[in-house]
């Protein structure tokens, strides 16, 4: 199952296993992949995606430290 969230009037579709408490995210953005694995367990998950720049950022608190995934293509 999938998990639809509205972010900056975007559509954002995040694929999350809730037995293993693991949060996949992975956008195809003109050709490219983009996959962010946090672990979710009381922890902090903010997806922002500018379509219009193909702008994709992703930042998880994971085990007390941050992790950033960014990909930005034009």
């Amino acid at each position: 199952s999938g998990i639809t969230a509205a972010v900056s009037g975007y559509d954002l579709k995040c694929a999350a296993a809730v037995s293993g408490y693991d949060l996949k995210c992975a956008a195809a953005v003109s050709g490219y992949d983009l996959e962010c694995a946090a672990a979710v367990s009381g922890y902090d998950l903010k997806c922002t995606v500018s379509v219009s720049g193909y702008d994709l950022e992703c930042a998880a608190a994971v085990s007390g430290y941050d992790l950033e995934c960014a990909a930005a293509v034009k």
